[in-house]
């Protein structure tokens, strides 16, 4: 995919472009942003761009057309790498990091740079760290890096220090939801804007949430968290179920459970808004407007507040690639310790 293929990152381009015509390109950049608002595809579109054999004479991009073109999106360019966390690991093994350090350091094959893209960063540890000090501090000519995360905090001083951050803000609703009609997702535009309202920016969570079974899932937790008496296990075995739908894939599980707690959050600060004196949002269906009133009548602000404090925890232990089911288990047995108390004590 070409810059010209992609919407919302024209800033983007014209700084990357600014750039090289300065010959100021930085040696290692530091993608942030939340999953799924294009920062492997920018990524990979900017190193068509730096290697492109013939390229556009108006504009910074690829021409589409070129061997050059072809091999990066085959990923059998000599010159560029793509490398993401192996499926079965929690963190980057160290030989894999030498690898890449190999990689920068030995001389363009072919084109002008030679283009390493560096995908699940926030999981790279001490180790990691200590071991691309050396490039990081002395970068081998012509040689760019470009690491992906979600946050410059789940970086190491050491690493966000010594690379330019360039920062990702979630995807316009408009553009997701053109996304979601061009790929077929979605069978009305009513639905494609619900959607992109729910989808916070991302288009991996868009494609999800195009799924019927999120939405079934969706009126589950509703249903469950405005109950008069929460069950903690029924409850964790909704999110379970869920998040163990999408089988031994570990990033599509923490997918799966940042969704879960996005929709708890949601419901959350819905009740929370209601009883400021404004609207919930405009994405819920007129059931669980229902539900979110209910909720805010009948659990105090504090107990609110406190829930909400548990699904943040929750989303930064799943970011912290900790064991899910028990992230889970927790959040669930937290929500019901303190709704049901704020209920039983409402009715009392």
């Amino acid at each position: 995919m070409s810059f010209r293929d992609l919407r919302g990152r024209e800033d983007l381009q014209r700084h990357f472009s600014q750039a090289l015509r300065a010959k100021r390109l930085a040696h290692a950049y530091l993608f942030v942003g939340p999953e799924g608002v294009g920062k492997r595809t920018f990524a990979v579109a900017l190193a068509r761009a730096l290697l492109c054999e013939n390229p556009p004479q108006d504009t910074f991009d690829a021409c589409d057309n070129c061997p050059a073109c072809r091999w990066v999106d085959a990923g059998t360019h000599p010159d560029f790498r793509y490398i993401a966390l192996p499926p079965d690991k929690h963190e980057f093994p160290i030989e894999l990091i030498h690898e890449v350090i190999r990689l920068l350091g030995v001389k363009p094959a072919r084109g002008r740079f030679r283009v390493v893209v560096l995908d699940d960063a926030d999981t790279l540890n001490e180790e990691s760290a200590n071991a691309f000090l050396k490039t990081l501090e002395e970068p081998p000519p012509a040689s760019v890096l470009i690491l992906l995360g979600t946050s410059p905090d789940y970086q190491l001083p050491t690493i966000r220090s010594r690379c330019q951050v360039v920062r990702f803000a979630p995807l316009g609703p408009e553009i997701v939801a053109d996304w979601l009609r061009r790929e077929g997702l979605v069978k009305s535009q009513a639905e494609a804007l619900r959607i992109a309202q729910l989808a916070q920016g991302s288009l991996k969570r868009a494609q999800l949430l195009a799924q019927p079974e999120v939405w079934t899932l969706r009126q589950k937790l509703y249903e469950l968290l405005h109950a008069g008496a929460m069950d903690a296990v029924s409850l964790a075995q909704e999110m379970q179920r869920f998040v163990e739908s999408a089988g031994q894939n570990s990033a599509q599980q923490r997918q799966r459970a940042h969704l879960v707690v996005g929709f708890v959050v949601e419901l959350l600060r819905n009740a929370l808004a209601v009883q400021a004196g404004n609207e919930p949002g405009r994405e819920l269906a007129a059931a669980e407007v229902s539900q979110v009133r209910r909720l805010a009548e009948r659990v105090p602000a504090n107990q609110l507040l406190q829930a909400l404090d548990r699904c943040l925890l929750a989303d930064y232990h799943i970011d912290r690639r900790l064991q899910l089911a028990l992230i889970l288990e927790a959040l669930a047995d937290s929500l019901s310790t303190l709704v049901t108390a704020a209920i039983s004590a409402s009715v009392s």
